[in-house]
């Protein structure tokens, strides 16, 4: 029984130091892979702590690799959530600052349309947003920038972080999207600004195939 014991607390260390090793690979793969990951870990948890009872009475080097692997992989556990908890809250903090960089546009392109008989900037992309900028509508052309991305607008060379469509004029469907999100900007997620100046986000991978049917 003593042999039996022993060995089957090495096994369950070998296993949870493997689970350990995989649940940290698994872990870099992004959030695709994050269910697996917690599996590994709790997989880890549940060996290494079997091992740790199973190797009670022999206080050898087994008793105490396990009781090392059990307590790291709970302090990664720790670790990991509190990191994870804190990344999707400053997420949600610069998707909010994305949606209110939206509006300013939104109410830049109503003034604009008011001054040239309804009509919205002609051009596509940083050129019809530029016209915004080059004609005073807009004051700050921070709100180009989705603060999600390190994408930098000055005077001269403007990278928007957001597409726009141009070519609408008020009075048209009032969801015709005219400026979002683009894709780089955030993961499985868009802003969307429409004709008649709401934004509204879209969560989801298929987001902007669903952006024109929101109301």
């Amino acid at each position: 029984m003593k042999k039996f014991t022993e060995y089957s607390a090495r096994d369950l260390l070998a296993v949870g130091i493997v689970s350990l090793l995989l649940g940290l690979v698994v872990f870099m793969d992004s959030d695709r892979m994050a269910l697996v990951g917690w599996l590994f870990v709790f997989l880890t948890l549940v060996s290494s702590g079997t091992a740790v009872v199973f190797s009670a009475k022999n206080k050898g080097i087994v008793n105490t690799l396990s009781a090392l692997v059990f307590i790291l992989t709970f302090c990664m556990f720790l670790l990991f959530f509190a990191g994870r908890t804190s990344c999707h809250s400053r997420e949600r903090a610069r998707r909010i600052s994305c949606a209110s960089n939206l509006k300013q546009i939104g109410l830049a392109l109503k003034q604009y349309a008011s001054d040239n008989h309804d009509y919205f900037p002609p051009y596509d992309g940083e050129k019809g947003l530029k016209m915004l900028f080059d004609q005073e509508y807009l004051s700050d052309n921070k709100c180009f920038s989705c603060p999600s991305t390190t994408d930098y607008a000055d005077r001269k060379n403007l990278i928007s972080s957001y597409h726009y469509e141009g070519g609408h004029k008020e009075g048209e469907n009032p969801d015709i999207p005219l400026c979002w999100d683009k894709d780089k900007n955030h993961q499985k997620f868009g802003n969307v600004l429409y004709l008649d100046g709401h934004v509204s986000g879209i969560t989801g991978a298929d987001w902007r195939d669903r952006m024109t049917s929101q109301p």
